[in-house]
């Protein structure tokens, strides 16, 4: 297993101890982060978009 496997399986681990679930879609996502292939800023910008509420300000 890689470091970055073994990262992600800490992290779905401790998010399942919290009672949240990580779809397929974040774990890839996590995944591209810890290869390089994403910023870790522009992840967290996309959940933010994601998950905002529009029309609020």
């Amino acid at each position: 297993m890689s470091k970055n496997e073994e990262i992600l399986r800490f992290v779905v681990a401790n998010q399942a101890l919290e009672g949240m679930r990580m779809t397929e879609r974040e774990k890839a996502t996590i995944m591209d982060c810890l290869e390089g292939r994403k910023s870790f800023k522009v992840a967290v910008q996309d959940v933010k978009n994601r998950y905002s509420m529009r029309g609020t300000s």
